[in-house]
């Protein structure tokens, strides 16, 4: 019951940010709030040398989790700025985990031949078992999730995730409580 709840207010965040992106209300790309800091899913998948990553791994520290795929324009395009994000910010601070949903190993390889991921964790969900817990309706999908493990922040589309406005949003999840992160002016980082 809870984790139909949980699950329903998920959706209910990301499906408000895919109207507001098409209606043209976001003239600019932002980080949204989430209203109601809620656990983030699940999440338990393999990095390409096939250690397991899990939520639990990075309590503690600010974590990105953003979901993108071999034939997304926009994830090839926003995948460069994770790895320099991932580079700016130490990790003990903050980890970005750039997980491919459904894509064979070898197309994988391909596309990150192709862009700069240095620095970043490619984790491989092959069976797209996280799309639906983590309600992925768009790519790239983008989830910021406080150290507590509640997500903070949510981002559909592409993001310049290394900006300076950026890097401070972020960093200012790790200095909020989840009801400071939630309700401070919802939309941020223009």
């Amino acid at each position: 019951m809870v984790r139909h709840v949980l699950r329903g207010a998920l959706a209910l965040v990301v499906s408000s940010i895919l109207s507001a992106t098409l209606s043209g209300a976001l003239a600019e790309p932002r980080l949204t709030a989430v209203p109601e800091p809620i656990e983030a899913p699940a999440l338990s998948v393999p990095d390409l040398a096939g250690m397991l990553h899990r939520i639990e791994d990075y309590r503690g520290r600010t974590l990105v989790v953003s979901f993108w795929a071999t034939w997304c324009a926009p994830c090839q395009v926003e995948m460069p700025s994770l790895a320099r994000l991932a580079r700016q910010v130490p990790a003990d601070e903050l980890v970005v985990l750039a997980v491919n949903l459904g894509d064979k190993r070898e197309r994988i390889d391909e596309f990150l031949g192709k862009v700069d991921t240095e620095g970043l964790q490619i984790l491989s969900d092959a069976d797209n078992a996280l799309a639906d817990p983590w309600h992925v309706v768009g790519l790239p999908v983008t989830y910021v999730v406080a150290p507590d493990g509640r997500l903070s922040l949510v981002a559909l589309g592409a993001r310049e995730w290394d900006e300076a406005a950026m890097v401070e949003r972020l960093r200012e999840v790790a200095d909020a409580s989840p009801a400071d992160t939630a309700h401070s002016g919802g939309d941020a980082a223009d």
